[in-house]
């Protein structure tokens, strides 16, 4: 029975090692998609693709300036206070 688990050992250490040296000789996605190495084209192609998903689903927007866009911060300070109450009474 011992030889059995070492036979399944070593074949899944050399399974590991060769996923190993593939994961290793891998270039980043960004660098090898033609889609993503342009940084004008994969904004403007994540632009498109968010507009037709929104499509599909339905989901409709109006246009709006970013000097209208106010954040709310309030509830994340609140959150942030009960974090550190949490913190402190430990």
């Amino acid at each position: 029975m011992l030889w059995y688990l070492r036979e399944i050992f070593s074949a899944c250490q050399e399974v590991f090692l060769k996923f190993h040296v593939i994961i290793e000789t891998m270039k980043p996605l960004i660098e090898t998609n033609p889609y993503l190495i342009n940084k004008e084209h994969r904004e403007a192609s994540n632009a498109r693709s968010v507009k037709t998903s929104c499509g599909v689903e339905g989901i409709t927007i109006k246009p709006f300036s970013m000097t209208q866009v106010r954040l709310d911060s309030s509830k994340t300070q609140l959150v942030l206070n009960k974090i550190k109450a949490r913190l402190n009474s430990v």
